[in-house]
């Protein structure tokens, strides 16, 4: 059973701690398509399913360490060294869907090979996926963002991933993201790459619902239960207003603990010793 949301809170509180050991539950369907692309609708309804629980951006940005894992899963170019740091990431996942699964969807189609793959798409197209990104996802690329949330471990490393995904990810996938040429060229990435592995693939969109998901993996569909829509849209903005507002308060203490100390020094070390003497 999922216990994902739909307010921020997911994108900077995360209790999940799956078994990683062998005994732990492995990789068993891969939503591969890019963010923006119904990719918390499907990770809910993965984890409805049964896919519990299912890898997303959400169980990453609260987690430092995570997000350092994925740093150095994107930078590593040995192959074998890069997936060691990937199992890492994924095992104890019985699903994926956003970051960081489609970036490395080349390593976890291999690693994963008896994983079934969905190829979640936006509904519009690559206008439609263009704007969004623009619209949800230019603010954790921005200046302001470093500049006054930068002090925050979290904050500067989803600053770098998203920098990483921008520069590694052009060079990767052959396109500038975001742009409807990164959008349209990764769709047939997958679909080549598929090709080449024998893989089956489901192209999906959220108009499609329950069904073709449900026929694809063998499971039945949840009676009476519609099909999950969590806008992102929103809860990015209410994170990227949080975030904001934790950082300018933030920087409001460091200014205020060194203008206090300034200023009122000799005091409080006068206090001191008299409290010691």
């Amino acid at each position: 059973m999922s216990d994902s949301k739909g307010e921020p809170t997911r994108f900077y509180l995360d209790a999940i701690n799956p078994d990683q050991s062998y005994r732990g539950p492995q990789m068993r369907v891969m939503a591969v398509g890019l963010p923006r692309c119904a990719t918390s609708s499907v990770q809910v309804a993965l984890e409805t399913l049964g896919y519990f629980p299912c890898m997303h951006m959400a169980h990453v940005s609260p987690h430092g360490d995570r997000q350092v894992l994925c740093e150095k899963a994107m930078l590593e170019e040995d192959t074998q060294k890069r997936r060691k740091i990937l199992h890492q990431i994924f095992d104890g996942y019985q699903g994926t869907a956003d970051f960081p699964g489609f970036y490395f969807i080349d390593d976890l189609i291999e690693m994963y090979p008896d994983a079934q793959i969905i190829l979640n798409q936006r509904k519009g197209g690559a206008k439609s996926w263009c704007k969004s990104m623009t619209d949800t996802m230019a603010f954790f690329n921005s200046w302001y963002f470093i500049a006054l949330c930068g002090m925050w471990r979290t904050d500067r490393m989803a600053w770098k991933l998203n920098k990483h995904i921008r520069v590694l990810g052009e060079k990767k996938f052959g396109h500038p993201t975001p742009s409807e040429e990164s959008y349209d060229g990764y769709q047939k990435y997958v679909l080549d790459l598929c090709k080449q592995k024998n893989k089956d693939v489901l192209v999906w969109e959220p108009k499609d619902g329950w069904e073709p998901i449900c026929q694809f993996v063998g499971r039945e569909a949840p009676k009476g239960q519609p099909f999950p829509h969590l806008n992102d849209g929103p809860t990015m903005q209410m994170l990227q207003r949080f975030l904001l507002i934790r950082g300018v308060l933030s920087w409001i203490a460091i200014i205020g603990g060194i203008y206090t100390t300034y200023n009122y020094y000799p005091q409080m070390l006068g206090f001191v010793n008299k409290v010691l003497a």
